[in-house]
């Protein structure tokens, strides 16, 4: 049996030499970052050797530190949140709970605890966002946030202290299992979360600039169908009440295939929400990005595969976005980080596909 790893990859985003009209300037293009954990670009670990399963979920990054979250089977027993900290070399850095891994367990017994988030806050500290059984029989899953210092001790002014050590706040969000899917941080100390009562691996959420949160979220056109789903951009007011001024109604489906549109990842740039996911195309599936306006307005989307040199162009394809993140430069590149399926028998791999040119039509963005 192989044994399972948590997996982190460097990629270098190249836009090349900037010419002279910034708006002509070439598609940029994606390769690995072999000063990445040489020679590969690819770095790999256990928590604890053997073959135990780890399942990464999120990344963030503070200054020469990466941070992956997710769950591991290597603690006590069951399912635990799993935490590591890695310079930009891909080494494990040791001023972070002395190896660079920490294992959190919240849940008694041998129940689960899934990490699914992190965030860092201005001056380092983490906040670590879970799912912890909390039914002494079956399972019941509420959302729970640890509060960590940048060395990965408890951090004492948050939350309350448990049995464990842990510094953390579990509450419900709904009567039955809650499955939180990301965190962020916002102004004034603020934290927002985004999940759901079932799957809440593809929801993101994000401070919209002006005020006030947007969450991207799967949401089931027609209940009880296989197939139509469909991404949607849901608006907050400061106060958590529904803005309606945003899009006109609050919500704006991201409408870019047929009919099945899932969502992936969200982040705000340059003033903008921007979003990623896949959808349907007849019987076929393509990734996509979409821009719009902080109100809502404006929407643009395009639809691509990820083949890179791996994948001829006549070959059909399954293409995902799961996330977006964006490599500062001259033009920006934004980069959609996912998976491909293809061949037969089928082979999937990690992909990814970089944008720039970013501010006219996307549909001539650079690719």
């Amino acid at each position: 049996m192989r044994t399972a790893r948590t997996v982190l990859l460097g990629l270098a985003a190249l836009a090349g030499s900037a010419p002279a009209a910034p708006a002509q300037a070439p598609p940029p293009s994606l390769t690995l970052d072999l000063s990445f954990a040489p020679p590969s670009g690819i770095a790999r670990s256990d928590f604890t050797s053997g073959t135990v399963a780890d399942i990464p979920a999120d990344v963030a990054v503070d200054g020469d530190r990466i941070y992956a979250v997710g769950r591991t089977q290597g603690g006590a027993g069951g399912q635990d949140i799993g935490v590591i900290a890695r310079k930009t070399d891909g080494t494990f850095d040791s001023g972070f709970s002395g190896d660079g891994r920490l294992i959190i367990p919240i849940a008694q017994s041998s129940d689960s605890d899934i990490g699914t988030g992190i965030a860092v806050l201005p001056d380092g500290r983490l906040r670590v966002l879970a799912a912890t059984d909390v039914a002494t029989s079956g399972e019941s899953l509420d959302v729970a946030i640890v509060g960590l210092n940048a060395d990965g001790t408890p951090d004492a002014t948050f939350g309350s202290l448990d049995a464990r050590g842990n510094r953390r706040v579990v509450f419900p969000a709904g009567p039955s299992s809650d499955v939180p899917a990301r965190i962020t941080a916002g102004p004034g100390g603020r934290l927002a979360i985004v999940g759901s009562r079932s799957d809440g691996s593809r929801d993101d959420v994000a401070f919209r600039p002006g005020g006030g949160l947007v969450a991207l979220v799967l949401v089931e056109t027609h209940p009880g169908a296989q197939t139509d789903y469909a991404a949607v951009l849901h608006a907050f007011k400061d106060d958590g009440t529904d803005d309606a001024a945003f899009s006109d109604d609050g919500d704006l489906v991201l409408a870019v295939g047929e009919p099945d549109t899932i969502p992936g990842g969200l982040i705000v740039h340059a003033g903008r929400l921007w979003a990623a996911g896949y959808t349907r195309v007849g019987v076929d599936t393509d990734a996509f990005i979409a821009r719009v306006e902080a109100d809502g307005s404006g929407l643009q989307s395009r639809r691509f595969d990820m083949r890179g040199t791996a994948v001829a162009a006549s070959q059909p394809t399954i293409s995902r976005a799961l996330d977006l993140a964006v490599v500062p430069g001259t033009p920006p590149t934004l980069v959609a980080a996912g998976s491909i399926d293809y061949g037969t028998p089928t082979t999937t791999d990690w992909a990814a596909a970089a944008f720039n040119n970013l501010d006219g039509d996307l549909a001539q963005a650079g690719f």
